[in-house]
């Protein structure tokens, strides 16, 4: 394989009704192998990592900041092409069967080395492409499940709904029980839950979420909200479940910053309302808060 094209055929407007509609049509340019070149696995694995960055990285450069015109299925769909493209270069790869391979990538996915190659560029990508309101060190710190909500969310902000877009974040971050996470599991109409609408229920299916700041952040809210919309109470909340505070001030306001940006959003109400503005409100108290 040389190269890939997704070409968009149909669009929300038209053509199908229900289920996650079609949204493009992948090309794959072939060419016939010609070459003996031999590869080990180690090697291989490498070679994806680097062919995946340059891929993103090249795509990266030609995206409009203002108006993107790729989305984080782009980037999977890059990273996928970016595997087939080392996997399809060599005649053989020593310690692997191709015929064998194959077919368990049809029968038994899960049981593949070829499609465990497959996976990991796409979680490759997920590193690669950091969402602009963290930075790169930030956002390094961060849980899986974290992760896995702020690209959700980023999502939705943009007025993407594709029950496919969350099934494709939870594995590449690896969450099996993103579900509980979800408010919504339609099809087209796919969304997260809102911190209120999470509220003070234990989501024990995602550790790795229930255990992070940002599930912390949820509860503040939700508890600032419950008494009478008072950021002081959702601070206090937060202080006293976050034994590292003070460490971690500048990653909560990172995060609530990314919530309050969701309250210009048309799309974003009235779901959002409460929940953006006590976020507002208690990343100002959390700005201004003294030893």
């Amino acid at each position: 394989m040389t190269a890939a094209w997704n070409i968009a055929t149909e669009t929300d407007a038209s053509g199908l009704k229900n289920g996650n509609y079609i949204k493009g049509t992948v090309l794959l340019v072939l060419r016939k192998q010609t070459g003996d070149d031999i590869a080990f696995l180690d090697e291989i694995n490498a070679d994806i990592q680097a062919e995946v960055r340059r891929q993103i990285a090249g795509m990266q450069v030609l995206d409009d900041k203002e108006e993107p015109n790729f989305a984080d299925p782009d980037y999977v769909l890059a990273a996928y092409a970016a595997s087939l493209k080392v996997l399809t270069a060599y005649a053989s790869i020593e310690d692997l069967d191709l015929e064998y391979e194959l077919n368990q990538a049809i029968s038994n996915p899960r049981a593949s080395k070829i499609v465990r190659m497959i996976e990991h560029a796409k979680k490759i990508a997920f590193d690669c492409v950091i969402p602009s309101a963290f930075p790169a060190v930030l956002w390094r710190e961060m849980t899986n499940a974290e992760k896995f909500y702020i690209k959700g969310l980023e999502s939705e902000k943009r007025g993407e709904y594709q029950l496919s877009a969350y099934q494709e974040f939870a594995r590449g971050f690896s969450i099996s029980g993103y579900s509980r996470m979800m408010a919504s599991e339609r099809a087209n109409a796919a969304r997260l839950k809102t911190p209120f609408e999470m509220a003070g229920r234990t989501i024990r299916d995602v550790p790795d979420f229930e255990n992070s700041v940002m599930r912390t952040i949820f509860h503040g809210i939700y508890v600032g909200i419950k008494e009478e919309m008072s950021p002081q109470k959702a601070l206090g909340f937060m202080k006293n479940e976050l034994p590292d505070y003070w460490g971690r001030r500048e990653m909560i306001r990172k995060i609530l910053a990314f919530f309050v940006d969701v309250r210009d959003r048309g799309n974003m109400h009235p779901h959002w309302t409460e929940s953006a503005e006590m976020a507002e409100l208690l990343l100002s108290a959390v700005t201004h808060d003294g030893v």
